[in-house]
């Protein structure tokens, strides 16, 4: 069975594992012994060399504070779904008191919305 080749996307996540770890001020070393692997394989990793399984990278995430979503590109926008006209009306409410709740805050002096 012939080896997976890597992808651009493995490159753009390994290039995004690097920029956090460094970010996060880890040595490749630090991140290696996380993961249990050689410091080599992570240089590996980072320059998408070689491929790293999710649960490789929810490990790498949860140690620099982020999401494994964080590493991926941003998906492609989903556009809304028509509202019927209760939901319409419904939403419009809502917007509408979360608009006078801000009104209200923006109005109080600045020392009474500390104390809130």
């Amino acid at each position: 069975m012939a080896p997976k080749l890597t992808t651009e996307a493995d490159i753009r996540i390994g290039g995004r594992v690097k920029a956090a770890r460094e970010a996060a001020r880890m040595s490749q070393s630090d991140l290696a012994r996380i993961l249990g692997v050689s410091f080599q394989q992570v240089q590996k990793y980072e320059r998408g060399r070689n491929r790293l399984c999710v649960s490789r990278l929810q490990v790498i995430a949860n140690q620099l504070g982020l999401t494994v979503a964080d590493f991926y590109d941003d998906p492609a926008p989903v556009p809304p779904r028509k509202l019927s006209v209760s939901e319409a009306r419904e939403a419009l409410e809502a917007a509408a008191k979360a608009y006078a709740k801000a009104l209200e805050r923006e109005a109080l002096p600045s020392w009474m919305s500390e104390a809130a």
